[in-house]
């Protein structure tokens, strides 16, 4: 037997199967949740404390996007932006790394290793300003990634 939920979203009541995310639970029903990591052959990872909801009186980890918080004209940005110690990674044909705009939630790192098999990216989270490495540290276009045209 399937455990149901219900979830209220803006006054509106919807039921449904409580094992299933809450994206695609919302989708199901005609309701866009905006999403940053989510991917449905990999899950949410649920680890960069950028999403969150209320489940009955406790917050916990969501999947919603910044940047419709600004179209909602929600105020964001509670501290003053510092930039990151590190340059940005221009060094591929394909794709820049830029430290400044990484939440660090790991996706990346996931479909990596997951999807590519792969396991070029890491996270050096030991270090005091954490960052995406390739290989430990070599530039992108450097590395062994198999999305660098080598």
């Amino acid at each position: 037997m399937t455990t149901r939920c219900m979830v209220v979203l803006e006054g509106l009541s919807l039921s449904g199967r409580a094992d299933q995310p809450l994206i695609d639970f919302l989708k199901e029903r005609g309701v866009d949740l905006p999403h940053l990591c989510y991917h449905p052959s990999l899950g949410a990872l649920e680890t960069c404390d950028a999403c969150w909801v209320e489940v009955g009186d406790e917050l916990k980890r969501g999947c919603t996007l910044h940047n419709t918080m600004v179209d909602m004209q929600i105020p964001i940005q509670r501290y003053e932006f510092q930039r990151k110690p590190h340059e940005k990674d221009t060094s591929s044909p394909f794709y820049t790394y830029d430290p400044d705009q990484c939440i660090l939630c790991g996706r990346c790192v996931e479909a990596c290793q997951n999807v590519e098999v792969n396991e070029t990216l890491s996270i050096d989270f030991a270090s005091e300003n954490p960052r995406v490495l390739w290989d430990g540290g070599e530039q992108i276009n450097d590395s062994s990634c198999v999305h660098c045209g080598h």
